[in-house]
């Protein structure tokens, strides 16, 4: 314990996993953090609402900012993970193999997100970029109004084949002995059960199903920005 890397910010790094601050709570503020994740699902969605003649944009920036302040008000301390004797106390334990399930398909998978990316705002014809500085825009709003709204077209068929080879890349976590949802039932259920076909068929509906739903999702988000002809 004595040899943990401090990461800073109180984070800890050792062989038990990694440390990190856990935030206590104020009483009676249980529902803070949850008003503060649904403003930051909203934000999006806000941002694209028409407002008189134009659309909300940058103003929906406003709802991470309350997010913020509403965690800040929830949050009564942070406590922070301290080596103490041959112990580590306060914060919380991230095990190890969650850490480096976590960091593996992170690696592997942003590789994949950010050339495709790149090759989506890549494919957007110079000429339309010069044109929007040419009208003044600077480029950051060229790249908001004109490149990324054209490049999502391209981009997002390829992001949902990428994030469905993310949920079935999960199951890797069996490799490093972490539980998720494929060596629970194929493993501890199955064996105590003893019944294969029906611990398999389960298995397959919650991937089916997830996977079902992002997908879902995803083409609902393709539809909604697709370009369309009349």
């Amino acid at each position: 314990m004595r040899q943990s890397i401090k990461l800073g910010g109180g984070f800890l790094l050792n062989i038990r996993g990694l440390y990190i601050p856990n935030p206590v709570m104020r009483d009676g503020a249980t529902l803070l953090p949850w008003l503060a994740v649904i403003l930051l699902v909203a934000t999006p969605f806000v941002w694209r609402l028409p407002l008189k003649d134009r659309r909300v944009g940058p103003w929906a920036l406003v709802l991470p900012v309350a997010a913020i302040g509403l965690l800040a008000a929830a949050i009564q301390r942070l406590e922070v993970p301290a080596l103490t004797g041959f112990n580590i106390t306060g914060g919380v334990q991230v095990p190890p193999e969650l850490v480096a399930l976590w960091a593996g398909l992170t690696i592997y998978a942003t590789a994949f997100i950010s050339e495709i990316v790149r090759s989506a705002i890549e494919a957007i014809p110079k000429g339309q970029q010069e044109a929007a500085r040419s009208l003044g825009l600077r480029p950051v709003r060229v790249l908001l109004l004109i490149v990324l709204p054209q490049a999502l077209r391209i981009m997002v068929p390829q992001l949902t084949s990428q994030y469905l080879n993310i949920i079935k890349s999960s199951t890797l976590g069996a490799a490093v002995a972490y539980p998720e949802v494929f060596q629970i039932f194929a493993g501890t259920v199955m064996n105590q059960s003893g019944k294969e076909v029906e611990t398999v068929v389960i298995v397959m509906a919650v991937f089916l199903t997830i996977s079902l739903l992002l997908s879902g999702f995803m083409n609902w988000y393709n539809r909604r920005i697709a370009l369309v002809e009349h």
